[in-house]
């Protein structure tokens, strides 16, 4: 008989937990400043400059789960938060796909979420290529031929990746209220 095999390989994760909130909707207004929205991968919307110390506690919270998700990757532990910002998503804003170069590990906790405000999207390496050459040859999608991964956001959520993988942040429909989420880099 013919042996074959099918390996997996590059293999990546995503961390996440859910917690209570640890920092409210007014903490965020608090120390976002009209006249600091840094324009990065946001497409509308407030992105802040660097807010280190502000939060110690979620920051330590973040810190603590990073490592975790470090060793369990085969990471060294001295992961230490380098850059920390808010960003306040109104009707229709959104981030696009983008990475974050200079850091090992990256995430965002989100703060508030109300209905219909977007949810982050993970993309595979090659994502427009495969759906070029495998849009009408894929028969069941599952975790191996997928070209975007959706994590749903929640009040409470920390989510926490490698800093390579490249993602974005769907547009907040909902007319009334702002998404708010604190993003980092270790």
């Amino acid at each position: 008989y013919i042996l074959y095999m099918i390996e997996t390989i590059f293999n990546d994760t995503i961390y996440t937990i859910d917690s209570d909130c640890m920092i409210t909707q007014q903490d965020c207004l608090l120390h976002s400043k009209d006249n600091d929205n840094n324009i990065r991968s946001n497409a509308g919307g407030y992105h802040s400059t660097n807010r280190l110390g502000v939060f110690p506690q979620l920051e330590k919270f973040i810190t603590n789960h990073a490592k975790t998700y470090a060793s369990q990757l085969g990471l060294k532990d001295n992961l230490r938060m380098n850059e920390i910002w808010i960003n306040i998503n109104d009707y229709k804003d959104h981030n696009k796909a983008h990475t974050h170069p200079g850091s090992c590990l990256s995430g965002v906790y989100y703060v508030h979420t109300p209905k219909n405000c977007g949810n982050i999207s993970f993309l595979r390496e090659g994502y427009k290529l495969q759906e070029v050459y495998w849009s009408e040859y894929i028969q069941n999608y599952k975790k191996e031929n997928w070209a975007e991964f959706t994590i749903p956001v929640r009040s409470g959520l920390l989510v926490i990746f490698p800093s390579f993988m490249e993602h974005r942040v769907e547009s907040n429909m909902n007319e009334k209220e702002p998404r708010m989420s604190v993003a980092f880099n270790l």
